[in-house]
């Protein structure tokens, strides 16, 4: 596997197994169920290679595939099934891929526009949510905080919510060793940094590609920090900084010292989603005009990695979105006109950035998964994470970045459609697809599988695998689904029957690479 993925990504691989069904014909059906032979169960035909024909299948099943042991290897189906209107029909793809996360000559290249907070909530306790000279935090916080004499909470006899000392229950602190959510949040970018460069190396240690990154602060107000003084831009490529740990076991470039510079206020100022939201989707629009010429950097690796720990209370700034724009969440504050725009600005921009191809990765800090600013941050974005303590927020930072390099070694599906046939909607997946041909009776769909985040299992199992337990050592199927519905049209001439080999082949191209 790993000899055959160093091959370059941008081989194109014909799918050898083609399904189809039997004739469609014209007559009155009250549901396209009944217009596929067998009912809701399709008949499919495969493809003999040694004669190139056509043959039904003997024993047909809801989906055939292949498996041939191509590079690397994939498994491809496509299921048709009726729908409850006459002569629209559902189409569901599915790829399957055993390949790793791997490296290859032709890797692709990613933005990553890391957006943290910094309003003065950022410097409670990661770990437990008080403020820095909260009693649990002190040296003898193990014990009553009224007494300040006994270690630990016991149950006195006839009412357990009283310790011995007689004080409640709620008076009694577990120790936790103070770190600010501020600090926490440090160590986990850059964490995620470096291993965000080292990304970008082959098997060997050479640098392939570019890892850019940006950097916005923001609380009541938003910055955008010049990470690259020796040019006009602020992206850096940090697969071309030193990440050579130094004598106190710390990294020591231009990017640690930005993320090391991030600091709450002295006096809170509220939080403002929406202008670093702007910030970071102007700066990618700026990036993607410098490398206008880039073919290897594609909208499809760009990402904004958002961290934050609350409820926007700020308004910012609202940008322009098209008549498609629908909120996705129906937060408004406490009424004020203010707290009111402070959420929907923000949509608005994570609206607009997400068109673009653009992923929002969040994290977010607290341990409540009822808080409204979690579920907030959990509905506007493509992924969020829960981070309860600073362990956590490391591991969200390890699960974005598996997600990125999953990313830049998915694939791309072409799937024409036939004569008679065109696209009406999608009905499940992500919208990372777009239809060429429309209006043409020669539509074709083009489904961007590196802008979808694949569902991944044990290979040859349907054990599901949480991101954060992958491991390079193990061997993994990643799984991407697409449903989209067609309409065929059977009022023109020779319309009146519809040929397996004319609209339900398998995709005809299958293209890895950037």
């Amino acid at each position: 596997m790993a000899k055959r993925m160093k091959r370059t990504l941008s081989l194109l691989l014909t799918a050898v197994l083609l399904l189809g069904m039997l004739p469609i014909t014209a007559a009155a059906a009250e549901s396209s169920n009944q217009q596929i032979e067998g009912g809701n169960v399709p008949v499919y035909y495969t493809y003999n290679e040694g004669t190139g024909t056509f043959a039904q299948d003997a024993n047909p099943i809801n989906a055939v595939t292949t498996n041939k042991a191509t590079d690397p290897e994939v498994t491809i189906s496509k299921v048709i099934q009726g729908t409850g209107t006459e002569n629209q029909f559902d189409i569901t793809l599915n790829v399957t891929t055993t390949q790793k996360v791997e490296r290859s000559p032709s890797m692709p290249d990613a933005a990553v526009a890391l957006v943290i907070d910094k309003s003065t909530s950022m410097y409670d306790c990661v770990n437990c949510g008080e403020s820095e000279n909260h009693r649990d935090h002190s040296v003898q916080s193990a014990g009553c905080s009224k007494c300040k004499v006994c270690t630990g909470f016991t149950p006195s006899t006839g009412d357990s919510s009283r310790c011995t000392c007689g004080h409640k229950k709620s008076s009694h602190y577990d120790p936790c060793e103070y770190q600010s959510r501020m600090d926490a949040a440090k160590e986990a970018a850059i964490a995620f940094a470096a291993e965000y460069a080292a990304s970008a190396k082959d098997e060997n240690g050479n640098v392939i590609a570019h890892r850019y990154m940006s950097l916005t602060k923001f609380s009541g107000t938003a910055e955008l920090i010049d990470l690259n003084a020796a040019s006009a831009s602020v992206w850096i490529d940090v697969a071309a900084l030193d990440w050579t740990l130094g004598a106190d076991g710390q990294y020591h470039n231009s990017v640690v010292d930005a993320i090391n510079g991030v600091n709450p206020p002295s006096w809170g100022d509220g939080t403002n989603v929406a202008d670093p939201l702007g910030l970071a989707d102007g700066a990618l629009d700026s990036l993607f005009r410098e490398q206008a010429n880039n073919d290897k950097l594609s909208r499809a690796m760009s990402f904004v990695l958002l961290l934050g720990d609350g409820e926007p209370n700020v308004a910012g700034a609202a940008p322009q979105v098209d008549s498609g724009f629908v909120r996705y969440t129906n937060y408004n504050g406490d009424g004020w006109n203010a707290d009111y725009n402070s959420y929907l600005n923000a949509e608005k921009w994570v609206y607009n950035i997400r068109q673009t191809g653009t992923k929002l990765l969040s994290a977010y800090v607290g341990v409540d998964q009822t808080a409204t600013g979690y579920l907030w941050f959990n509905a506007m974005s493509n992924q969020c994470q829960l981070a309860a303590n600073a362990d956590e927020l490391v591991e969200s930072f390890d699960i974005y970045l598996t997600l990125i390099k999953i990313s830049a070694e998915a694939w791309e599906v072409t799937d024409p459609m036939g004569a008679n046939i065109s696209f009406v909607s999608k009905q499940a997946g992500e919208a990372n697809y777009r239809v060429t041909g429309q209006g043409t009776n020669s539509e074709t769909l083009i489904w961007t599988l590196r802008n979808d985040i694949p569902t991944v299992y044990k290979h040859g199992t349907s054990t599901r695998v949480d991101y954060d337990k992958i491991k390079d050592s193990e061997e993994y199927d990643f799984v991407y689904s697409l449903t989209y519905r067609v309409q065929l049209d059977n009022t023109g001439a020779g319309a009146d029957q519809v040929w397996p080999d004319q609209w339900c082949d398998l995709p005809d191209v299958l293209s890895h690479g950037p």
